[in-house]
């Protein structure tokens, strides 16, 4: 696993905790991990939303059929780089999402994880067939 942010130091977490920053998104790419996960945080989403890079990133990893899950207000980062339709909202439970994308709500992680985790043993999903193959 690996922490990738707009920055580089420690991301803060509403618990008051921190996390070491690997990488930067702009000096990285997608095909370079087996699997995208996008945690929840109101101000960490708020963040990424304006980031071309986060959004590239997410679309990356979709056309290369990698799995993807999303956390809480990680499907907001989602949509708002159209890896996801609009209209997607979050519910209380795990959902299968458009393009085999797997969401869940903030409190809701016992129940994505599994999922999650037997999305990467699959290694990629090749049936993928309604991307939308913008630019960044």
């Amino acid at each position: 696993m690996r922490v990738l942010s707009t920055r580089l130091g420690e991301l803060h977490s509403a618990g008051g905790g921190t996390v070491a920053v690997d990488d930067l998104l702009v000096a990285t790419s997608s095909i370079a991990f087996d699997a995208v996960f996008v945690l929840c945080g109101t101000d960490s989403i708020t963040a990424l939303r304006t980031s071309g890079d986060a959004a590239h990133f997410g679309r990356e990893a979709l056309w290369h059929a990698k799995p993807v899950s999303a956390l809480g207000e990680g499907l907001d980062l989602l949509v708002a780089a159209a890896v996801l339709p609009a209209a997607t909202t979050v519910s209380t439970g795990l959902i299968a999402r458009p393009a085999k994308v797997f969401t869940a709500a903030a409190g809701a992680v016992a129940a994505l994880a599994p999922t999650f985790l037997a999305d990467i043993s699959a290694h990629r999903h090749r049936d993928r067939s309604n991307i939308d193959h913008k630019a960044a």
